[in-house]
């Protein structure tokens, strides 16, 4: 165990097997270079140590960094890669970058995360596809989702499929399932251009109350003949 003094930097050995396990350069450098492991501690507590074997920094305990730069980053966190790697903080926003882009924001006013964004103006906002492998959920009303099958998609309000679309040999867009569903068309001076009634299977056009299996309130046009097996008229 010994100091030596060189004409540039101070060295500290341990043993003789691992030398210069504390080396203070000339340019006030500190390195350490020990067998086993770091510790720093205050009156037999732990506080962090470095794992020698395995190469990490384990901490028991938080972490908190205080540091100002230009460019308003406050503290930066960067993998020694080609590709720039680093997690940024300031006042405004916790940032991670990936291959010299912005690839995640959070806002610290809002809260807003953005994903490839440096601007989210949502609680969520995705510049880019998404890809989702399950359902949709609403929370806290599970029975309420979109959910994806291959070249389908389905609407569920309330654990009933109101609408299916798929894509198959023959194209379809199926409302309902088969079960107790109203369907209606509204424009700006009607709110029944079209009316199915799901209890009953009329169809009303004009008229939210069919009492036929199809009843047109308003005038018909034809330019071609109707057919039927019995036709009453009236007025």
């Amino acid at each position: 165990k010994k100091i030596i003094f060189d004409s540039a930097d101070t060295f500290i050995y341990a043993n003789t097997d691992n030398p210069e396990d504390l080396e203070i350069a000339a340019d006030e450098d500190i390195f350490l270079n020990p067998d086993d492991d770091v510790i720093i501690q205050t009156n037999d507590s732990t506080y962090a140590y470095f794992d020698g074997g395995n190469k990490r920094l384990v901490l028991n305990g938080s972490l908190s960094i205080s540091q100002s730069s230009a460019g308003g980053i406050g503290t930066i966190f960067e993998a020694p890669t080609t590709a720039v790697h680093t997690a940024r903080f300031d006042s405004d926003r916790f940032r991670f970058w990936a291959g010299g882009s912005e690839v995640l924001t959070i806002l610290s006013a809002s809260t807003n995360v953005g994903i490839n964004t440096s601007a989210p103006d949502y609680e969520l906002d995705v510049a880019g596809d998404i890809g989702v492998n399950g359902d949709i959920i609403h929370n806290g009303d599970t029975d309420t989702k979109i959910s994806f099958g291959t070249d389908e998609i389905t609407f569920t309000a309330g654990n009933e499929a109101l609408l299916t679309l798929t894509e198959a040999s023959q194209d379809k867009v199926t409302i309902g399932d088969g079960g107790d569903v109203d369907f209606q068309v509204k424009s700006s001076g009607d709110d029944n251009i079209i009316r199915v009634i799901g209890s009953t299977d009329k169809v009303g056009i004009g008229t939210s109350a069919p009492t036929t299996k199809l009843q047109v309130t308003g005038d018909i046009s034809a330019s071609g003949n109707i057919y039927g097996t019995n036709i009453t008229a009236s007025g």
